[in-house]
């Protein structure tokens, strides 16, 4: 593949900056998309990798995004002749591709963020003639791309996440001409227009943003510090910066169900990092976790919907690997699952409905892939009785829009718990942890993240469901 000069500035972490010169972190740009299952507490005999049907143009670091229906979108990317400007859906029904519009700009080291009106905004990224400030918004219903005003930096390399009101954050990234970009910036869904978004306290390339439960966005690494700090949506500014234990470009990070972030893998300097943490939000602190079995930079990460989070693939200066492994967080340790059919690294993935992980593409044996694969457990039949989960999680999916960020997650994460431990016979903590659900639902409405019918939804499916098991509601949610 080729690559770009760099200054003598990039020179101190050049193995990063190779990989980063024309790829995306497309995991980063779509992290946290994971879906749960509505079907309740699974109960996997055996999960593998079983090969799908192949994309029709190789590509890696391709943005991802899952769009309402399920289906997932694939834009953009380098291919064998360079960045595309072509994306593909992939349909969750016939597992097959279908050709998506067409970009107006070829693009990799981009990203693309779903609206709530269901067009996806696609940002930044290397042409192939160098590094763009243009935006433009894929309408999927009438198959075509409308160009829109340009942010105010070119980018790649950067991040953005849809904030709870609709707007998008967008920051950091390079030019690789004048440096790397601290300054920020909203899109407004509504006028099609761009205003500042404060700066960052660091410059940051090859990061994640992750939304908490708050409101609040995290921004992880991607610095020659090793920080995170803290975008408040309601003031429009940067605050709280925390020292992580180790830098990393083109890690992975997920959200968990209790609230915390794992951020794993990644790359400082030319060594490849094993290792993990988890930030507490009540905090604003990193605290160190099992290390991963393998080594990973630009790798995936999703949920799946047990709640355990799936690392797989890797691509870094030794090349690429197709090992794969999960962190289960009731004991915090990480089990080694199959490898992947194909080894493969900068590479998108997306949940798929029921809980399945796709990835797709990538690079394996030093070239572009089209190959994709999904990553898919047998279920058997859950004991008969009430499934909590399936009666409450649907009015979950309903009002999940109104929630900020991916906190509908953790609502669902409380159910499935709630499931585990009534299938257990322990309804002493069934009702323990379905109170915490009802106290979480509470706050989001008081806070204004939540519609008066839908906290009534809410409660109704709750309160049904402690009654059934001999417990006594809480009062209803004011």
């Amino acid at each position: 593949m080729a690559a770009l000069s760099v200054s003598r500035k990039y020179q101190a972490h050049a193995q990063a900056i190779a990989v980063i010169l024309m790829l995306a972190s497309a995991t980063l740009a779509v992290s946290g998309s994971g879906a749960l299952s509505p079907e309740g507490k699974e109960r996997p005999t055996s999960y593998s990798w079983k090969e799908t049907a192949s994309m029709a143009l190789p590509r890696s670091s391709p943005a991802v995004v899952t769009l309402p229906d399920g289906d997932i979108l694939v834009t953009g990317g380098l291919s064998i002749s360079g960045p595309t400007s072509t994306t593909e859906i992939f349909d969750v029904q016939q597992m097959k591709w279908r050709p998506g519009p067409t970009m107006i700009s070829k693009r990799v080291g981009h990203t693309a963020t779903l609206l709530d009106d269901g067009t996806v905004l696609i940002t930044g990224g290397e042409t192939g003639t160098g590094t763009t400030s243009s935006a433009e918004l894929l309408n999927l219903s009438i198959g075509a791309s409308i160009s829109l005003p340009s942010m105010y930096f070119g980018r790649s390399a950067h991040a953005a996440v849809k904030l709870a009101g609709g707007m998008v954050l967008v920051t950091g990234g390079s030019d690789w001409v004048t440096g790397e970009w601290k300054q920020a910036e909203l899109f407004d869904p509504v006028n099609h227009s761009w205003k500042p978004a404060g700066n960052m306290a660091y410059p940051r390339i090859f990061f994640a943003l992750q939304i908490l439960e708050s409101g609040m966005v995290v921004a992880i690494s991607g610095d020659e510090n090793g920080t995170s700090e803290l975008y408040d949506p309601s003031s429009n500014s940067w605050i709280g910066t925390a020292k992580m234990n180790e830098k990393r470009y083109g890690a992975g990070s997920m959200e968990l169900a209790d609230g915390g972030i794992l951020a794993a893998g990644g790359m400082v300097d030319s060594t490849t990092l094993y290792t993990t943490e988890i930030y507490d939000p009540s905090s604003n602190s990193w605290n160190p976790a099992a290390p991963m079995i393998h080594p990973r930079a630009h790798f995936s990460m999703n949920r799946l919907s047990n709640g355990s989070v799936l690392a797989a693939g890797s691509w870094d200066s030794t090349g690429v690997s197709g090992t794969s492994e999960v962190f289960l967080p009731d004991t915090g340790e990480w089990a080694e699952v199959g490898n992947m059919n194909h080894p493969r690294g900068a590479h998108g993935s997306a949940s798929l409905p029921g809980g399945a992980v796709l990835v797709m593409g990538g690079v394996t044996d030093s070239t572009e892939t089209s190959t994709a694969e999904v990553y898919a457990g047998e279920s058997v039949s859950p004991p008969s009785g009430l499934r909590m989960p399936k009666d409450i999680i649907p009015l979950v999916i309903v009002i999940a829009n109104e929630l900020p960020g991916y906190s509908a997650n953790g609502l669902i994460a409380k159910l499935l718990a709630a499931q585990a431990q009534y299938d257990d016979g322990a309804n002493t903590t069934c009702l323990e942890i379905l109170d915490a659900f009802y106290n979480q639902v509470g706050a989001f409405h008081q806070s204004g993240h939540l519609c008066d019918s839908g906290t009534t939804l809410l409660y109704a499916g709750y309160s049904q469901v402690v009654e059934y098991i001999g417990g006594v509601p809480q009062p209803s949610i004011p």
